[in-house]
């Protein structure tokens, strides 16, 4: 099954831009948002060096990643859609 995981930052400006977009998104996609501070295991399983973070992965693989502070609503649903 397919998710979306996000990666963020309280202290990131793009996240908390982005932030509010990704929870009204919640409702029709799978989404787990996850804080970089305090999710260390999963920061380095998916080796995530910057944030914002999009991943969306099928089971334990990784179809995916959106990395930075242009990252739309658009996209997201694209990258899940493929």
């Amino acid at each position: 099954m397919k998710q979306i995981l996000y990666f963020t930052a309280t202290w990131c400006g793009p996240c908390k831009v982005l932030k509010p977009k990704i929870q009204a998104m919640q409702s029709q996609l799978p989404i787990t948002i996850l804080d970089v501070d305090t999710n260390s295991e999963a920061v380095g399983k998916y080796s995530i060096r910057n944030v914002p973070t999009i991943i969306v992965t099928n089971g334990s693989n990784e179809i995916g990643r959106l990395v930075g502070n242009n990252i739309t609503q658009e996209r997201i649903v694209e990258l899940f859609n493929q």
